[in-house]
């Protein structure tokens, strides 16, 4: 029973199989539209935040600016890619995508710049916030998602 419930949480229930077409459709296409607006906020926003990294870790603005480039690099691509239909087919999958490579990158300038009592761990937040108001994605991949990032957040935690 309660193995049914939790079962039942994670799926959209909608028994009308005309509705549920409509429905499928309908977020299919708000997904790529917010998809390719969240790759274009990840563009903009990675170097204006990364401006904060030659005050506050000098000593680490190199290794920080280059997680910046290389994420700024894949969301371009990612953005081109959305014109292709390969992307169409499995969009809800790169929406998850989105939101584990933001925040893993993120994660990383955690572990890089002092791990749990980083000030970057803010950023993790953020993140997760803005991309699961963005993307209508489902509640299982949003949680999938947030479980990779948190255990790649707390991975290194034994070894300090």
């Amino acid at each position: 029973m309660l193995y049914e419930n939790i079962k039942n949480f994670f799926n959209e229930n909608i028994e009308n199989d005309e509705l549920r077409k409509k429905f499928v459709k309908e977020t299919e296409s708000l997904c790529l539209e917010m998809i390719r607006l969240a790759c274009l906020i990840t563009v903009f926003f990675y170097p204006v935040f990364g401006i904060l990294d030659v005050f506050s870790f000098p000593e680490e603005y190199l290794k920080i600016w280059l997680i910046r480039a290389i994420v700024c690099v894949v969301f371009i691509l990612l953005f081109f890619f959305l014109k292709s239909d390969v992307s169409k087919n499995n969009i809800k999958n790169i929406g998850m995508l989105i939101i584990v490579i933001n925040g893993i990158a993120i994660a990383t300038m955690c572990h890089i710049t002092g791990g749990p009592s980083s000030i970057y761990y803010a950023g993790i937040n953020l993140i997760l916030l803005v991309t699961v108001l963005i993307l209508p994605i489902d509640v299982k991949r949003v949680s999938i998602s947030c479980l990779i990032i948190y255990l790649y957040y707390i991975s290194p935690l034994p070894l300090i």
